[in-house]
């Protein structure tokens, strides 16, 4: 008869044991950084927007900037002390659910300003240009332009944004071609807590001729527009951050134009080399 009571308190040993440790850890909270650590304490300390200071179980305190912070993990349950404790930066006491809510506003507000974030970029670009003219092929000379780029961008991961736009492309600065261009981007953000790092991007869409002061047209055709890059991000990614790259910018258009010989049909191929510097606010 003993025997088969001291198997059972031996099986169900590891699971009070268990039961105790995840009991222990909900008297605790949890704060996780951008960079991947995992703190364990008590909060004692949070001043809205600026710090936070927890107690770690180890008898040390820690405080992290709120841009150092990714996530909180409240305990369950809290110890009776902590309702007394200084959660202020003026000094004054407050009860432990005051900055809870306040931090969780925080985040909330931190994470829609940074899943959802426009940019700016201008480029310049230049490289020798392909035309068709009624069947004819012609080799110009090199011809320089820039463009201007504007997207809203979504945050899927850390290192990764989604981004629809639109773009305005001065392909020829003498003669005035010109595009409009709406586009999509995927742009790969890696070490995303570092200041300085790698940048990759792929832009794709649809770009059409626009009429200008020196360039007038009766029928236009667009099409595929094509602009991969990479270069080096400056700035954390989930802040304020401005890119530098280097990119190949490829479009095809036609339109017919009348000239005192009559219609032209035009076709320009497009490929340029870029220098692009972009924002992302």
């Amino acid at each position: 008869m003993r025997f088969p009571i001291i198997l059972c308190l031996l099986f169900l040993a590891p699971l009070f044991l268990v039961a105790q440790e995840q009991e222990e850890l909900e008297m605790y909270d949890i704060v996780e950084t951008m960079t991947g650590e995992r703190h364990e304490g008590n909060i004692v300390h949070y001043e809205y927007g600026k710090i936070l200071t927890i107690a770690l179980r180890d008898g040390s305190e820690l405080t992290l900037a709120s841009n150092e912070i990714r996530r909180v993990r409240y305990a369950r349950e809290r110890k009776a002390s902590r309702s007394g404790r200084n959660t202020q930066g003026d000094g004054s006491s407050a009860d432990t659910e005051s900055y809870v809510d306040d931090w969780r506003n925080e985040l909330t507000v931190r994470s829609v300003r940074r899943k959802i974030r426009p940019s700016l970029a201008l480029m310049v670009h230049g490289g020798k240009q392909s035309d068709n003219i009624n069947g004819f092929f012609f080799n110009e000379a090199r011809t320089f332009g820039y463009s201007l780029e504007g997207l809203i961008n979504y945050r899927v991961m850390r290192w990764l944004d989604l981004g629809v736009g639109a773009a305005f492309d001065r392909f020829n600065t003498s003669l005035g071609e010109s595009t409009l261009s709406w586009l999509g981007a995927v742009q790969i953000l890696p070490s995303p807590e570092k200041n300085i790092a790698p940048y990759l991007r792929l832009a794709a869409g649809y770009g059409s001729p626009v009429k200008t002061e020196r360039n007038s047209f009766s029928a236009k055709e667009g099409g595929l527009l094509i602009h991969p890059g990479i270069g080096m991000r400056i700035g954390q990614a989930e802040e304020i951050f401005y890119t530098l790259d280097i990119g190949y910018r490829i479009l095809q258009t036609k339109y017919n134009i009348e000239t005192f010989q009559g219609e032209e049909k035009r076709t320009n191929n497009y490929r340029r080399l870029s220098l692009r510097l972009g924002a992302t606010f």
